[in-house]
């Protein structure tokens, strides 16, 4: 029996030993709201300074958006204009779009791009005269293609007429 007491007071005093290592480990919660404290003014701090920041690169950022957009029209408007300046063996404009780092894939444009195109650079032209223009940029079409080109896409084209003459622009230009 003895010997049994024995081994219970040495578990006994392992179990208090081991529960007072165990307690001095734990934080107190004290410490625990201090360090609370401490990660809020932190991360508060640090949130601040991070939305500063973005207010001082939000306009440069803009200007970015800005010219990627405006970038993005003229590498459109150039591959078109490049590919009308190809059909008259103008090879100068394709190598110089590829020096711009543009692809410099020549296709031929749908009738009504080339016709926009083309009126981009006038106010205001006879459809006679736009077809003869198409014919010297080797685009071979016929005046009902470029009627029906002006009719199909009638939100992009205004047309005027003067006596017997038909006048054709881009609208809102």
């Amino acid at each position: 029996m003895r010997a049994q007491s024995v081994r219970n007071d040495s578990r006994n005093n392992l179990t208090c030993l081991e529960s007072a290592l165990y307690k001095g480990n734990v934080p107190r919660s004290q410490d625990i709201i201090a360090a609370l404290k401490a990660q809020f003014e932190e991360d508060s701090s640090a949130l601040e300074k991070i939305f500063d920041e973005q207010n001082e690169l939000r306009k440069a950022y803009a200007r970015f958006r800005a010219l990627d957009d405006d970038a993005k029209r003229r590498t459109k408007r150039l591959r078109q204009t490049v590919a009308l300046l190809s059909a008259t063996r103008n090879w100068s404009a394709v190598k110089a779009l590829g020096k711009l780092g543009i692809d410099t894939v020549v296709m031929g444009l749908p009738l009504w791009e080339s016709m926009a195109e083309i009126l981009r650079h006038t106010q205001e032209i006879q459809v006679v005269d736009l077809h003869m223009i198409l014919r010297e940029l080797k685009i071979e079409t016929s005046r009902q293609a470029i009627e029906s080109a002006l009719e199909t896409h009638a939100e992009l084209f205004e047309i005027k007429r003067v006596g017997r003459e038909k006048f054709v622009s881009l609208k809102g230009e």
